[in-house]
Formats: C-alpha cells, structure tokens, sequence
C-alpha cells in the first residue's frame, strides 16, 4: 500500500531462525528524487508505521475482538490505535492487558477507558513507546473558526498561564504524596500540562483562558485530573471570575 500510495518503493523478506521466523527486514527505495527534506521525513514516517505494523500483526487477533467489543458496547471514542498503544506499553502481558482492556469496555463505570488503562496498566507517557498512536490526525472545531479564537490565544497573555500551569503541577505533586492512588494518573498529567504550555492564552477582554487541547487528552486527563485544580489556581492568580473555554481538536472522521 505505501509503494501504491507514496513515492517510495517497499519491499521486505521474512528472517528466518531454526523453523520460525523472527524478523522481518524492510528495503525502502525513493521511485523518484524530489525535496530531499520532505523526502526524508517522508522515509522516517515509513519506516515508524512499518514497526507499528509489525506490532499491529503481532495481537492481532486480540485487537479484532476487542474492537468487535467496542462496536457491541458503542464504545465510540476508542480506536484500534488507542489499544494497540495500550498492549504494547502495558506493564502486564498480553493476556492480562486483554483481560483489563475487556473490562474498561464493558463497564459503564469506566468514563475515560483510555485514561483507566494508562493509569491501571503503569503506562508512562514520558516513556511510552508509539505515542502516534494516540496522536493521530485532529481537526479545528469549527466554533474555533467562526469565534477566531485562535487569535486570542496568541495574542493573549500566554506567560500568565505558564504560570498558572507550573503552580498546578505543585499543586497536583501535593496531592499525589497525599493520595498514593494517583501518583501514576498525576505523573502522567505533568506530560500533558507541559503539552499545553504553549497553546493557551489569557484574554483581558473576555476575562477568559483558551486552551487548545487534542480530544484524548482533554477527555482522559485534562477534564478528570487537572481542570479542577488549574482553575483554582487561575483564580487565585488572575481574578476570582476568570473563567477558561477549551478548543478540542477533534478526529478526522
């Protein structure tokens, strides 16, 4: 599909050691020369998703039935993507982390599976492999076009909420010495905080907070572990009315 697709030619051969095969080697080759920049990255993004590929044959199997579970429960924010992110992070084997992904399915409990999976498996995402995997492609809602709030975030007074966004992660690390139970939900919401600390922006006009946000992050860590105690300290450092709008960028559909 990429050599039909793309501009490269790509060929592999399975590796052989005793009876089985173990390896698989990829030959890439450029069909023709163009921007060597572009080109490059274009090689590098290949050669990532074959990887991914070979994971992605690996649990297979798992990930049919689990997706055909997600369709039965209308499960209809995770991906394919999303678990297979899961199974090649977790800290257990294949067989435990099928066991745990069934049960975030099939709960109604569960609000955020993705984010119950990363925190109940001992996924870091400072460290995670594969991370594309949950970054996948995103779109601008269009409120964030009609309203061009795009433009008050840049324009704002984005160091302010720097600001705001380190005191929270104090803020947060206290809770966690506190709370053992959340120290690995807190630990990854320090990655997602320093995501943010380049899209958001203060606007004196509106007396408000614009945040663009993806929707997994937003979803499975924003709106369950951060957003309360960003808003505390908001007020405590702006004025008591502030309030903060988030931009999530949606999936392509």
């Amino acid at each position: 599909e990429i050599s039909e697709k793309t501009d490269l030619l790509v060929e592999y051969r399975k590796i052989k050691e005793g009876r089985r095969y173990t390896k698989i080697q990829f030959y890439i080759k450029l069909k023709a020369q163009g921007d060597k920049e572009y080109t490059r990255r274009q090689v590098e993004s290949a050669k990532l998703w074959m990887k991914i590929g070979v994971e992605r044959d690996k649990y297979r199997d798992k990930l049919d039935k689990l997706m055909e579970m997600v369709r039965s429960y209308n499960r209809k924010g995770i991906s394919e993507n999303q678990l297979l992110f899961i199974f090649i992070n977790s800290k257990e084997d294949a067989n435990m982390t099928y066991t745990f992904i069934e049960r975030a399915i099939k709960s109604k409990h569960i609000e955020n599976p993705i984010g119950f999976l990363i925190d109940a498996l001992g996924i870091d995402l400072h460290t995670a492999k594969y991370k594309e995997l949950i970054q996948t492609n995103y779109m601008f809602d269009e409120k964030m076009k009609e309203d061009s709030l795009l433009e008050e975030i840049y324009n704002g007074d984005r160091e302010i909420v720097r600001e705001i966004l380190k005191e929270t992660l104090r803020v947060m690390e206290k809770k966690a010495e506190e709370d053992s139970k959340i120290r690995n939900a807190i630990r990854n919401s320090k990655a997602v905080i320093n995501i943010l600390m380049n899209s958001a922006g203060y606007s004196e006009k509106s007396n408000k907070i614009y945040i663009v946000v993806e929707e997994v992050l937003f979803k499975n860590f924003f709106e369950v572990y951060i957003k309360d105690s960003f808003l505390e300290v908001a007020r405590e450092k702006i004025n008591e009315n502030v309030d903060v709008e988030f931009i999530v960028l949606k999936k392509r559909i």
